[in-house]
């Protein structure tokens, strides 16, 4: 008679257990396990991996008040020969259990086999064998793990699978908390943000080996990993490794990961090479995954090692998975990665491009703020786990769009109603005392934050030795209990390197700028004369202008609503000069902040100087304004616009401007049909802008009339109301300009303007707002990109409807 493996198992096998003497206790079914994985210590196997993973029965005997294995039992099919792959799985399975049995059973109910595990003899006498011989001891060298390692991973496809996920869980350990907040993925409230993984599918099937994702600091990279992870874990053998918290260098990270498929000691060049061949044996691809390239305090190195894998993961089974911080720069921290002396290196050339989530002509995925259905699942979450009352709404909605603000919100307003007018500094100043509540000693725990950010500023960098900084702050009491309580609160973060010193670094970049600017130097209780003097002081490097950015950003949003630009009185002691009228600054005059962008040599000011204007001096309504042709007014909702033309006319050959504007004129000429259909009428009112659109008959031809700047391009002419617009189109009608053309004025609707910011690359298309004409049809304007246009148009409608 057929019986199958389990009607084997519950028949024959388990009844003979019990004619034995073994209690119900002692027999142990396909339940959760423990394996010893060598150098990883003891790992849980859990009870959805399928069953080829693990043993059909454990055996155990009680002694005294602890449970020992006695034996494994492999059970098999009747009729199924017993063979020597049959011995070998079960020798694996049984030397891989953290408690070794000293021996194994191969059974089908017919024929019986008895092994001893070290051995691997069959079993004749107990009394003959080396266990008993050996006084019932039993131990296990690392080479024999190993080996059954080895084994365990070549008997199937699923096995590799799962010893990945062994290692990425281990190594995931000290990123992820089910509850912690102070983990950068947090299971409890963790969302999958499925737009990126639907892009990344894209990936799986194409022809490139490395997909990045880039982004700003906070905004969800790490969180996307993870759901990448969990979505594929089961079907890909996927390793996790964080650059931040290597102890060793990556490669030899991985090669210690696989170093039981060997039995000498091999290079790096041959680890790949035998893991792909088990990926291509398998017909599996191999995801190495390292998150926070940023974060390394080795960077070159890192580099040379990234680079050397991409080219040694070419053309096989295996992909690399990134992720990098990015800012708004040309050359920034991901741009090193990828570029040697300005050339895409092997890694760049490699990295899959996202046509569904770019960022200008930068490599990789680019992960941005959360849009309004992402928000609204992730605040439902935060807020059922922390029990907040209210809604986001406002400015707190706008800070939410940042992963790493909406957790900040959450914690610091949990059991409470949630502020709707909140900015970033204000933010942090509750959350932190929050925090501080939690320490074991508040008032030091501030001290020795502030003298950190100190260092940190003096040096430039946002990262500093744990070692450099326990011998600065040696006379502080407790300091290294200290400097633990504020990483465990998810104030400061912990960076290990290759050659093993630890570095400190703040959680989020903002903290740190906030602490520097509010903290240490109380910019918020300044006036703005006394602030441009120090915004100058502080040098033109790009460390010290992202702190100057950070906090410009945030105070202007105070003034948001009322459509302000940020403005103080003058200080009594203060005597300056209005840049733009050159007047002298009178006592109590409201004035406000601009800075000078001009690439022209000024010995006195440098490329990046702060001046001082009246604020009647500077237009209203304008985000970003160019003044006597070389003015950027600091202003509106993101001062990080300014240092994007300052990187974009800094770092962009001018091959690549031609480039960018053969691909603008190439994209209205493909999209000018969708943008048909939103051209303005006759009859459209809008504000604040107008302009001189082209008609034939009743036909919107949509050219807006077109004028040259003192470069003879060709630029879009837009007016800032109708009177200008209608005087401006009388006076060129007298003069003759038109007489075969006809243009109307026609008002600028949000429409319209939502029409061109879509279909067209909106910051590298300019515009000249006329504010006012002379008798000789002369306009006096001022220079705008599409964006700020939008961003204007927009702004207006809120503020007038």
């Amino acid at each position: 008679m057929y019986l199958n493996e389990e009607q084997v198992k519950n028949s024959i096998i388990v009844p003979y257990l019990n004619q034995l003497g073994f209690t119900t206790d002692e027999i142990i079914y396909e339940k959760n396990l423990k394996i010893m994985i060598p150098r990883k210590g003891t790992i849980h196997v859990e009870n959805k991996i399928k069953k080829n993973v693990f043993a059909d029965i454990i055996v155990q005997r009680k002694i005294g008040d602890v449970y020992e294995n006695i034996f494994l039992v492999e059970v098999k099919r009747s009729g199924h020969k017993i063979n020597q792959t049959d011995i070998e799985q079960g020798i694996c399975y049984a030397r891989l259990l953290e408690q070794m049995p000293p021996f194994v059973v191969i059974t089908n109910g017919i024929e019986t086999k008895v092994l001893e595990t070290i051995s691997q003899l069959e079993v004749n006498d107990f009394k003959q064998s080396e266990y008993y011989l050996s006084g019932n001891q039993i131990t296990i060298g690392e080479d024999l793990r190993r080996e059954a390692l080895r084994t365990f991973i070549n008997m199937d496809s699923s096995n590799l699978v799962e010893y990945c996920k062994i290692i990425t869980k281990a190594n995931l350990k000290d990123i992820y908390s089910e509850d912690k907040t102070s983990k950068s993925i947090v299971g409890s409230v963790h969302y999958d943000r499925e737009k990126y993984i639907n892009d990344f599918k894209k990936f799986i099937i194409g022809d490139k080996t490395t997909y990045a994702f880039v982004g700003k600091s906070g905004i969800g990279k790490t969180n996307i990993l993870y759901s990448i992870i969990k979505k594929y874990r089961n079907n890909y053998p996927i390793l996790f490794y964080n650059s931040g918290l290597l102890n060793e260098s990556l490669q030899k990270s991985i090669v210690q990961d696989f170093n039981f498929l060997y039995r000498r000691e091999y290079k790096f060049n041959d680890v790949i090479e035998r893991i792909n061949n088990i990926c291509k044996i398998n017909n599996k691809k191999l995801f190495i995954i390292i998150d926070g390239l940023d974060e390394s305090n080795d960077r070159h190195y890192l580099k040379q090692e990234i680079n050397s894998l991409a080219k040694k993961v070419y053309n096989s089974n295996i992909a690399l998975i990134l992720t990098c911080k990015t800012n708004d720069e040309v050359k920034d921290i991901w741009y090193e990665f990828t570029h040697h002396k300005g050339t895409e290196n092997f890694l760049g050339q490699t990295v899959y491009n996202s046509l569904t989530f770019p960022m200008n002509d930068k490599l990789g995925t680019y992960v941005d703020k959360l849009d309004d259905m992402e928000i609204k699942m992730l605040w439902k979450k935060y807020k059922s786990k922390y029990k907040i009352r209210g809604e986001l709404k406002e400015q707190s909605k706008e800070l939410a769009k940042i992963p790493f603000l909406m957790k900040i919100i959450s914690e610091t307003y949990q059991d409470k109603s949630i502020d709707m007018n909140l900015n970033e500094i204000k933010l942090y100043s509750q959350w932190l005392n929050k925090k501080y509540e939690q320490s074991t000693d508040e008032d030091m725990l501030r001290i020795i934050l502030k003298r950190i950010v100190i260092r940190m500023v003096e040096l430039g960098s946002d990262a500093i030795s744990y070692d450099d900084l326990i011998e600065e702050l040696i006379t502080v009491p407790n300091i290294t209990s200290l400097i633990k309580d504020a990483i465990n609160l998810g104030i400061l973060n912990s960076i290990s390197n290759i050659n093993d010193p630890k570095y400190v670094s703040f959680y989020n970049e903002n903290i740190l700028f906030y602490f520097y600017c509010v903290v240490v130097k109380g910019w918020d209780k300044k006036n703005i004369d006394e602030l441009y003097k120090l915004f100058n002081d502080l040098g033109n490097e790009n460390f010290y202008w992202r702190i100057i950015n950070f906090f410009i950003c945030n105070i202007q949003k105070n003034y948001e609503a009322n459509n302000e630009l940020w403005n103080s009185h003058t200080s009594p002691e203060e005597v300056n000069t209005c840049e733009i009228c050159n007047e002298f600054l009178k006592m109590n005059e409201l004035i406000s902040l601009i800075c000078d962008l001009s690439f022209e040599e000024n010995t006195n000011k440098g490329s990046r100087a702060f001046s001082l204007a009246h604020k009647t001096c500077i237009p209203k309504n304008f985000p970003l304004e160019l003044i006597n042709k070389r003015i950027l007014r600091c202003s509106s909702s993101d001062l990080l616009a300014i240092d994007n033309v300052f990187s974009f006319l800094k770092y962009t050959p001018e091959e690549k401007i031609n480039s960018i504007d053969r691909e603008i004129s190439g994209a209205l000429k493909a999209r000018r049909e969708k943008i048909k259909s939103y051209y303005p009428k006759r009859t459209t009112k809008g504000e604040p802008f107008w302009a001189l659109m082209e008609f034939h008959g009743d036909i919107n031809l949509g050219n807006i009339f077109n004028d040259k700047d003192s470069n003879n391009n060709p630029v879009a002419v837009l007016f800032q109301d109708k009177i200008t617009a209608s005087n401006s189109l009388r006076i060129l009608r007298n003069n003759g300009t038109l007489d075969d053309i006809k243009y109307e004025v026609v008002g600028l609707d949000k429409k319209f303007i939502e029409a061109i910011f879509k279909f067209n690359h909106s910051k590298e298309i300019n515009f000249f707002v006329v504010q006012g004409v002379d008798k000789q049809g002369n306009g006096v304007s001022i220079e705008m990109s599409l964006e700020e246009i939008y961003t204007v148009c927009t702004n207006y409608k809120k503020h007038y409807n």
